[in-house]
């Protein structure tokens, strides 16, 4: 068979393979040309990671400021706490040795009552629950936030006393941390108090005077003067954070 005959009888395939091989090199040159674009863009990365790796070198000395650093921050965080909650009076806190179950159930059942009838005798109307959880928590943690919370409430409800207040209701003590998951998001465990007061209009500046002078301070975070009712009494709504030392930072210490 000469060649012209046999290109007639296969010239189909014979431009197939023609262009497959075409096609072939100049993809392939294409892919070369890319990933040695690739590679050196990848060796320009690493060498430039390293020039800043070498100029991020960490002597002991800025270790120590370091650690010089975060022991002032966290006595700062210290102080904060005791700021935004002074201590509470030893009454509050259960004796050495004694349970602080067995401290919780008495205290607050004795200091309840006294609330309670204190303000039966002004004739003021009263959330008799105190904000107390309706079952006594068992956990030393919570014992201590609920005691902190019952603190505020003790102080707001004499001063609603003292000015003969017609009503405080709606009394809470959140037993929930302000502190969510994992996260170390504050040196500080927050328990919100809220309540509302509700007194005669005269008085109601006077008394909210007081309460924002309160030695020490109660940590007042939000306030809010409702409409003036049909009886010539306003509501003061009460809300108040109390910072504690979260049970990491107490561990610290």
């Amino acid at each position: 068979m000469n060649l012209d005959a046999f290109w007639q009888a296969n010239r189909r395939f014979l431009i197939g393979i023609v262009i497959g091989l075409v096609s072939f090199f100049v993809l392939g040159s294409i892919f070369v040309s890319g990933s040695k674009k690739a590679a050196a863009s990848s060796r320009r990365n690493i060498m430039s990671a390293t020039r800043t790796l070498k100029g991020k070198h960490v002597s002991s000395q800025d270790v120590a400021r370091a650690r010089t650093r975060l022991e002032e921050l966290s006595e700062q965080s210290r102080r904060l706490a005791g700021k935004a909650l002074p201590e509470i009076p030893l009454e509050f806190l259960p004796k050495e040795g004694q349970s602080p179950s067995k401290h919780y159930i008495e205290f607050t059942g004795q200091r309840r009552q006294e609330l309670i009838s204190a303000a039966l005798l002004q004739d003021i109307q009263i959330d008799e629950s105190m904000g107390l959880p309706a079952v006594s928590p068992g956990q030393p943690q919570i014992i201590n936030k609920v005691l902190q919370g019952f603190f505020v409430v003790d102080q707001v409800m004499r001063l609603a006393i003292d000015y003969g207040a017609q009503s405080v209701d709606d009394i809470s003590i959140s037993t929930r941390s302000s502190r969510k998951g994992n996260v170390r998001a504050s040196a500080l465990d927050i328990t919100s108090v809220g309540m509302e007061v509700r007194l005669d209009e005269e008085r109601l500046l006077p008394c909210l005077r007081t309460l924002v002078a309160h030695d020490p301070p109660l940590g007042l975070v939000r306030l809010e003067v409702l409409p003036l009712d049909k009886k010539g009494t306003r509501g003061l709504l009460l809300e108040f954070g109390v910072g504690v030392l979260s049970a990491e930072e107490e561990d610290e210490e």
